[in-house]
């Protein structure tokens, strides 16, 4: 029988199994480094989502409770929408609070406003009414007020739209209008609803979450057409995965 030495049955240490770095470290120690860079970075883009989401509401909450005070403009600028955004642009217009004026719709300023108009009285004849070029979205009515600016060389607008709208309305007016030197007033039009306390605030909430959520695909419109000239609506489909994305979002919102 042969024996065999001890030395044939040694083992070998663990350690010499353990791959090591270059450095002297596990292997294990690369993908543990990594997921710690991810969860910082994760954690930044979460404190930084948190920060932007509260400075919207704090501009939201400021354009939505600021009271509608008139300043005398070149330009009063409608964007409409709510049932009482036109007749708050033409009593403005009748107070002589701005020089020109024009409605920037989906159809011919004309025609939106000749209605009103048999109600509410005649333009003064010394206010321009202004026939914009047709939009669709936030951010076209935005762009249609920007060429009517570059055209007559307005150097103040004096925006009105409904005050739950005024956040993305104003912020998008003076994004596009940056540099130009071009003021840009408010006139946040007070939404009429009627409910009680609780569903008051219940609405207020939904309000807010949309302009918020809708801000940033306003934004979007404008990346786009700052970098391809083009609007969402010219894109195959774009308009109608939108649209249904829209009613998704409001369906889910009218749970809370």
């Amino acid at each position: 029988m042969t024996t065999c030495r001890p030395s044939e049955f040694s083992l070998t240490p663990a350690s010499t199994f353990v791959e090591s770095t270059p450095a002297g470290k596990p292997a294990f120690a690369a993908p543990v480094s990594f997921l710690m860079r991810a969860g910082r970075i994760l954690l930044a883009l979460t404190v930084l989502a948190l920060f932007t989401a509260a400075l919207q509401a704090f501009f939201y909450l400021k354009f939505r409770s600021a009271p509608p005070t008139p300043v005398h403009t070149d330009l009063i600028a409608v964007f409409p929408g709510g049932y009482n955004r036109i007749p708050a642009g033409l009593e403005l217009a009748n107070g002589g609070w701005g020089r020109d004026f024009v409605v920037v719709d989906t159809m011919p300023t004309r025609a939106v406003i000749e209605p009103i108009l048999k109600k509410q009285g005649r333009m003064p004849p010394n206010v321009g009414l202004l026939t914009a070029g047709k939009s669709f979205t936030t951010f076209e009515n935005a762009l249609e007020t920007v060429r009517l600016v570059q055209k007559h060389g307005y150097r103040s607008v004096l925006l009105v739209t409904s005050n739950y709208h005024m956040m993305r309305s104003n912020i998008l007016l003076r994004i596009m209008l940056l540099g130009s030197g071009v003021k840009v007033h408010s006139y946040p039009v007070p939404e009429k609803v009627s409910l009680d306390e609780d569903e008051r605030a219940r609405h207020n909430l939904r309000m807010m979450i949309r302009e918020m959520a809708r801000f940033w695909v306003s934004l979007g419109e404008v990346a786009l057409y700052a970098t391809t000239g083009r609007h969402v609506r010219n894109i195959p489909s774009a308009p109608e995965v939108r649209r249904q994305l829209r009613n998704a979002f409001d369906k889910a919102l009218s749970n809370l």
